[in-house]
């Protein structure tokens, strides 16, 4: 446990059916499969299989050498059962807590099934980009992926990524454990076309900078970088800077050369991004809680008999909680690592100033209350 507990926290400090699954894939549009996916045939680039399914069919290909894994010859594995992988695409690295405990889960839902199921991995953005493989999940195309969001279907779907909605971990917890939380992932499904099995989350977001802010007025005249996803960039009015949208491969070049003041992003993506190397302070806002979720097609979850939902339910939790406890635990790890790069943790006494423009992006977003109300009364 500990030994995977230090790999989870090295990963985030370096970045987050028979007949219906699995299958080829490497684009948005193609099909989740029609029969069974055998060794060896899963196609598309950019792919891995778990680990222990490539052991017992002793595939000694390297896993992210561009080629999709999956067991070697005829498919079976060491009980002579196919193995059936079921497309899993997300945009965090193999490395990252996330792309490490997919991995894990893959390995568990093996050996749960005797190796009659696993996932067949596209990390990295290898498959399509990060909305483009949750729409395919909702329109059946694709087994599996990260799925953060519902507001393409419902605007009060989002909710979960707006300004200050949770105040700690220990709220975050909580949540986790409301009829609130069980209301919302229900939400999620019905409303997106899917089969959501829950969130956790990779961490709060704190701004970068090469200047120190920590009151609104002070906020005024800074130019951040926004994530490009909604509703991120109206949150930069809570902060009462100018916000702009940038892709994050960019962000960093951005900084270097001036173009933004700074960025806000989660201790795991500061350091991944390594925007240490060009912000000197790191201001520790927390306006955002970042959560990521799982879902997979009600295609693929329909086809699999009861016996292989529980076995991808328990697999899948796995990844939830594993990615919680690795973000949780690894915080004050995070913020070592930054300050002994040379920057500075600088922390806001007061965030009541900030909190109280929250209505901001309610009024663009006014959907959002409702949950956002029931959440702030999760007594914790």
């Amino acid at each position: 446990m500990r030994k995977r507990m230090l790999c989870m926290l090295l990963g985030i400090s370096m970045a987050v059916s028979l007949t219906a699954c699995g299958g080829g894939a490497g684009t948005a549009g193609g099909n989740s499969a029609g029969s069974q996916t055998e060794a060896g045939s899963g196609a598309g680039n950019g792919a891995e299989a778990g680990t222990a399914a490539d052991a017992a069919a002793g595939n000694g290909t390297a896993a992210g050498s561009g080629q999709a894994q999956g067991t070697a010859g005829s498919g079976a594995g060491s009980s002579g059962v196919k193995t059936t992988y079921l497309n899993f695409a997300h945009n965090r690295s193999e490395e990252d807590a996330f792309g490490i405990a997919v991995k894990e889960a893959s390995d568990r839902l093996y050996e749960a099934t005797g190796g009659a199921y696993a996932f067949q991995i596209y990390p990295s953005g290898t498959y399509a980009a990060l909305g483009d493989c949750m729409e395919a999940v909702s329109g059946g195309t694709l087994d599996f992926a990260w799925y953060d969001t519902g507001m393409d279907y419902a605007e009060r779907l989002g909710v979960l990524l707006s300004p200050f909605c949770f105040d700690s971990y220990d709220h975050w917890k909580a949540f986790k454990k409301s009829e609130v939380y069980q209301d919302f992932v229900q939400d999620m499904s019905d409303t997106c076309s899917v089969h959501h099995f829950g969130f956790f989350t990779f961490g709060f977001r704190m701004v970068t900078g090469n200047k120190v802010w920590k009151t609104p007025e002070e906020f005024a005249p800074v130019k951040l970088r926004m994530a490009v996803q909604p509703p991120y960039p109206a949150i930069a009015t809570v902060l009462n800077c100018t916000g702009e949208p940038l892709d994050a491969n960019e962000v960093y070049t951005a900084l270097q050369t001036g173009v933004f003041d700074g960025q806000e992003n989660p201790y795991s993506d500061i350091i991944s991004r390594k925007f240490y190397e060009v912000q000197k302070y790191i201001i520790k806002t927390e306006h955002v809680l970042s959560v990521g979720g799982v879902a997979c097609s009600t295609k693929c979850w329909d086809s699999l008999d009861a016996d292989a939902q529980a076995a991808v339910t328990d697999a899948v939790n796995y990844i939830l909680d594993a990615v919680d406890d690795a973000t949780i635990s690894g915080a004050p790890e995070q913020e070592k690592f930054l300050a002994d790069q040379g920057c500075e943790i600088v922390t806001i006494e007061d965030k009541t100033p900030f909190k109280d423009r929250a209505y901001l992006v309610f009024d663009q977003y006014p959907e959002f209350e409702s949950y956002y109300t029931k959440i702030q009364e999760i007594e914790y």
